[in-house]
């Protein structure tokens, strides 16, 4: 059957091949799959409507791909589940199939007590008119066989076998690439059994979008969508003999804004409600601080994904400022507020759409020490020699000692601290850690082991000096203040190793050439 652009009937049961990808014109995007019929809608003749997308500028665009996408705005699994479905013969067989794993079915045979049914080497003896099997290899065929038995043990009915195909496994590690107000791009692993994926969006009130897709081996580029709202996302492999195992991400748009979870007063002058602030997905390094509006004082408030600044909140005023400057905290973009006031006859307040004000990107002077963009870090050295077949290795241990300067990430109040003065540690992706090597070792050292940070090549570097090498923590490393090295050294080269000094830098063009040039 040609296929064009327009609206073409086309059987059910014929779907599943003719979204081959080997049989749809290239450039063509399967956008919407509608039933189609004289009574009504009902799906009783199994008839459906499919609107393809052609035109000259997807045509244009999808010639530079390297690989066809299918966009499937709806997902043909569980259409049979439609009105008009037709009933399971009698003495039949049927399945409801995944990648791995299958669940039959059949209708009670008049006289059967009990039934055995075989697949694959497995074998079941039920007394239900239901059996599932494990175990199975995605996108395999395979027979299944049954008979019915009576009291006596003997058959009384066999069924017709029972032949499907396990479906594609579902795609691995689906997230996020890139969001704008207006787009979600995700990306997937890929995959060597196919090229081919469906994409279906829905809204939190699962209502099917459809917005613009566009695949590319294995990323989507998802536009036309609604600044700061949710979208459900649902992502399947298409194989030749139909749609794969579905996996689901729900992302929001970026954009700011302020939405009331509930509020609620009683007649005792007792009022509340839950606040959720949506900030910007993409925010600078370091900890991000907002400034909350309440309409009135909270008695009693709890926030998650956040920290209250207790001594830069108004909380008389019903000002909060809230700080993100956790690893954790970073990663989310909502952030709850759930609290409540307690008034009098005279007291009101009103939680409504409106009333709750939130400033982004606050920022103000911490009361804490602040540091000067270079701060020195004290280290600690141990020296060796070993001598393996006459030949001297000269060698040293090297503790950066971040705990003398900074506090305890994990634990910034521990006992150990109480009695002096720590700073706060500058968050990931604002600083390194420069190690100099002194005028004393011009050859500079050679570095062997390194825990608790990363060494970073400084060729190319703007700014950075010789006999100096450049370390970064890491997300993973930055709670930790454990930090150092294992080095060698010439004693030709490096008489010394007491001009030895460290670092820390914070901002400027060596650390924004360093954490630019690649995710750390």
């Amino acid at each position: 059957m040609r296929i064009d652009s327009g609206f073409v009937p086309v059987d059910l049961h014929d779907i599943r091949v003719r979204t081959n990808p080997n049989n749809l014109p290239r450039g063509t995007s399967l956008v919407s799959a509608r039933p189609i019929n004289a009574n009504n809608g009902n799906v009783d003749n199994k008839v459906f409507r499919l609107n393809f997308l052609h035109s000259s500028d997807s045509l244009k665009g999808f010639r530079k791909m390297k690989t066809f996408g299918i966009v499937l705005s709806v997902l043909l699994l569980g259409v049979l589940t439609a009105n008009g479905q037709d009933e399971q013969n009698a003495g039949e067989i049927s399945g409801s199939v995944a990648a791995r794993a299958v669940v039959l079915t059949w209708n009670h045979v008049e006289g059967a007590t009990h039934y055995l049914v075989v697949l694959d080497g497995q074998s079941q003896n039920t007394t239900d008119t239901t059996a599932s099997f494990g175990g199975l290899e995605p996108n395999t065929p395979y027979t299944a066989e049954a008979s019915a038995f009576d009291a006596n043990g003997s058959i009384i009915f066999v069924f017709p076998d029972f032949t499907f195909e396990t479906v594609l496994e579902r795609i691995t590690n689906l997230r996020a690439k890139d969001i704008t107000e207006i787009s979600i791009e995700i990306t997937w692993d890929e995959r060597n059994d196919t090229t081919v994926f469906s994409v279906m969006v829905k809204d939190d009130e699962d209502e099917l979008l459809e917005p613009f897709v566009r695949l590319s081996e294995n990323t989507a580029f998802i536009s036309g969508l609604q600044r700061l709202t949710f979208y459900n996302i649902y992502v399947a492999p298409v194989g030749a003999d139909g749609v794969g195992e579905t996996s689901v991400i729900r992302l929001r748009t970026d954009g700011e804004g302020v939405r009331i979870v509930n509020s609620w007063k009683n007649s005792e002058g007792l009022s509340g409600g839950q606040v959720m602030i949506y900030r910007s997905i993409n925010i600078p390094r370091g900890p991000y601080m907002m400034r909350v509006f309440l309409p009135c004082p909270a008695t009693n408030i709890k926030v998650w994904n956040a920290d209250i600044d207790e001594e830069l909140s108004s909380q008389d005023d019903g000002i909060y400022i809230l700080v993100q400057n956790k690893i954790w905290q970073k990663r989310k973009a909502d952030i709850g507020m759930n609290f409540y006031s307690l008034g009098d006859e005279t007291f009101n307040c009103s939680i409504e759409e409106g009333s709750v004000n939130v400033e982004f990107s606050y920022s103000e002077p911490s009361a804490r020490n602040v540091l000067s963009s270079n701060q020195a870090i004290p280290v600690s050295i141990l020296e060796w020699a070993t001598i393996d077949t006459g030949i001297v290795s000269l060698a040293g241990k090297m503790n950066v000692r971040l705990d003398e300067v900074y506090d305890n990430v994990n634990a910034p109040l521990s006992a150990a601290q109480s009695n002096q003065t720590f700073n706060m540690k500058p968050y990931h992706g604002q600083f390194i850690i420069a190690l100099h090597s002194g005028e004393d070792c011009p050859g500079g050292i050679s570095i062997g082991a390194v825990w608790g940070m990363t060494q970073k090549s400084s060729t190319g570097m703007e700014g950075a000096l010789p006999s100096t090498m450049y370390f970064v923590q890491t997300e993973a490393q930055w709670p930790s203040n454990e930090i150092g090295l294992i080095y060698g050294y010439d004693a030709d080269n490096c008489s010394s190793r007491n001009g030895v000094t460290t670092e820390l830098i914070e901002g400027g063009p060596i650390v924004d050439a360093v954490f630019d040039a690649e995710d750390v």
